[in-house]
């Protein structure tokens, strides 16, 4: 049985389709529809609050788990500090990303 592309919109699956610039994911304004009305409630704030404090936890732990990989894989110095420097600055950029969804959900509710 072929598996269908696709996800769940308002409840509803729809299929996707496969080809040039699919990216298999859902796109914003995909994203905006079925969370239409977020945030207008206690309920879905804590629920974004929650979602937001779990992403921040997952960051820290990736980033702490590729370091530690590295340490292992990489033998040289040299290494070491290179790979620190990505790892760090992606995790940075994340973190980023992240300030700006709380901050984003602050003034939402206000």
């Amino acid at each position: 049985m072929a598996e269908q592309r696709g996800r769940f919109v308002k409840g509803r699956w729809v299929e996707e389709p496969e080809g040039p610039g699919s990216t298999g994911g859902p796109s914003l304004e995909d994203a905006s529809e079925t969370r239409e009305g977020a945030g207008d409630t206690a309920e879905s704030r804590f629920e974004a609050e929650e979602l937001i404090a779990q992403a921040t936890s997952s960051v820290a732990r990736a980033v702490d788990d590729v370091l530690r990989a590295a340490q292992h894989l990489i033998v040289t110095r040299e290494g070491h500090q290179y790979i620190e420097s990505q790892v760090n600055r992606a995790g940075s950029a994340l973190s980023d990303v992240l300030r700006e969804l709380t901050s984003r959900l602050d003034l939402k509710n206000r």
